[in-house]
């Protein structure tokens, strides 16, 4: 699950932040343990469960997608 965090920050057009950096354990160490169990089950599930996930976590799917991409940005800011 986090090889599909990883690859999805990979993305970043940041050329200060070496695929090196993703790899350590450290890179999740700005998330607290639901922050990163959020990001592992919005990542392991398919595009279609997505609507399913945000009724877990009682949110519409717009703010499920907002979650996940405030979650990534703390990520990618921890990383710099």
């Amino acid at each position: 699950m986090q090889s599909m965090l990883l690859y999805d920050l990979t993305q970043i057009e940041d050329p200060s932040i070496h695929s090196d950096d993703l790899l350590s354990s450290s890179v999740f160490d700005c998330l607290s343990d639901e922050e990163l169990q959020f990001l592992q089950e919005y990542y392991s599930a398919k595009k279609g469960d997505h609507m399913d996930l945000a009724k877990q976590y009682g949110m519409s799917i717009s703010e499920l997608y907002k979650k996940a991409h405030a979650l990534r940005e703390k990520v990618r800011n921890h990383m710099k």
